[in-house]
């Protein structure tokens, strides 16, 4: 996985907890996404943006109506964007 400076670490920490190999690559998240995009090509891989890619924002916005079908007694949702550090 591929990550700017500017990620915290309690966030890089967590992702590394959850069995991820992080590459600090840059100071914004822009550098980061052109290095994935490049490992990506040099290896045969297929590059998949967390949030520009027309699948995943096709189920970050079917959540919602999961939800609201599997658990339709729910009066709200906190969902966590950025991990602070």
């Amino acid at each position: 996985m591929f990550l700017s400076a500017q990620v915290s670490q309690l966030k890089r920490d967590k992702i590394r907890d959850a069995g991820a190999r992080i590459r600090v690559v840059g100071e914004d998240p822009l550098a980061a996404e052109i290095a994935a995009r490049a490992a990506a090509a040099e290896t045969g891989r297929t590059y998949v943006s967390p949030y520009n890619d027309p699948y995943v924002v096709a189920g970050q916005g079917t959540i919602g109506v999961e939800l609201a079908r599997q658990a339709p007694e729910l009066d709200a949702i906190f969902i966590a964007v950025a991990a602070a550090g």
